[in-house]
């Protein structure tokens, strides 16, 4: 049942426009976020609360989160940048069509 959900909902995304890739680097993204607080707390554990390493551990964690989730944000923008002159050329052409 849960597969078939997924495969669903991946179909769904698909026909809105978004890749699977995108969709996995999406999660991939959120996944490291969510697990930014765990990975400091490991470090920390390990090397100690003195130390740098898990704060820059923390840190890079996060801005690879952020720059994956950045690098989707912008495609989605590139695509319905594209969309959106596609459809301002139509509608410019259904107004010259009219004037016509």
């Amino acid at each position: 049942n849960s597969t078939t959900r997924e495969a669903y909902d991946i179909e769904a995304d698909q026909s809105e426009g978004v890749s699977s890739k995108e969709q996995i680097v999406s999660m991939v993204s959120e996944a490291l976020f969510i697990a930014r607080p765990v990975i400091h707390l490991l470090l920390a554990r390990k090397y100690g609360h003195k130390s740098w390493r898990p704060w820059l551990g923390a840190l890079s964690v996060d801005v690879l989160s952020m720059a994956l989730a950045n690098m989707n944000r912008s495609v989605n923008e590139i695509r319905e940048d594209v969309s959106s002159e596609g459809n301002l050329k139509e509608n410019s052409d259904a107004v010259r069509k009219e004037r016509l």
